[in-house]
């Protein structure tokens, strides 16, 4: 009888371990996958896009490894490694997680001219990597640090708000409304090959 349970909890304990792996193994592909998407993003959007109003494959990428336990170390080497288009989503990530490495791309990025790949709402549009991460207007939304929302800034800032503002990466209003945006997202991102 002994015996009898010993193998059985043996049993338990390999299957236990088996599937552990197996959801392991399962995490590791999705956060591949994920990475892959965002290194290789063809657009970058901060809100819903298409006609249904969706969130993009680069949205739920970003969603992903924005909320992976190792995301500061995942956005750091994106960073180096995406397209334009995927470092506009990976600069959101730093805003968060590493605010001056944010700053110095910023800085960095602030004097490129080529055109991007951009999507906002059912519209696709090249636009110049300069002219996202900071825009020269009195109406553009100036966040007082990465802690500040938009919400609280529309409140401090409220006759801008009445008149339309615009939103840059400089100000902190783009990484802000696409953190904002991702924070909605109820589905969990499980995006196939």
């Amino acid at each position: 009888m002994y015996i009898h349970s010993f193998y059985r909890t043996y049993l338990f304990l390999i299957l236990l371990l088996v599937s552990t792996f197996e959801c392991a193994h399962e995490n590791d592909k999705n956060l591949i996958r994920h990475y892959n998407i965002l290194k290789d993003a063809k657009s970058f959007s901060y809100e819903r896009v298409g006609f249904a109003g969706v969130p993009s494959r680069e949205t739920l990428a970003f969603k992903y490894i924005f909320e992976h336990p190792y995301a500061k170390i995942l956005f750091t080497r994106l960073i180096k490694e995406g397209n334009s288009e995927g470092k506009l989503y990976v600069l959101s990530g730093l805003y968060v997680y590493d605010h001056a490495l944010y700053n110095k791309y910023i800085h960095a990025f602030s004097n490129l001219s080529y055109d991007v790949t951009s999507m906002q709402g059912c519209v696709k549009m090249k636009e110049s990597l300069n002219r996202i991460i900071a825009v020269n207007d009195p109406k553009i939304a100036r966040l007082h640090s990465n802690k500040e929302t938009m919400e609280e800034w529309i409140k401090r800032a409220g006759k801008y708000y009445k008149t339309g503002y615009l939103v840059d990466f400089k100000g902190g209003g783009i990484p802000s409304a696409l953190i904002a945006y991702i924070k909605t997202i109820k589905q969990k991102s499980r995006i196939s090959d």
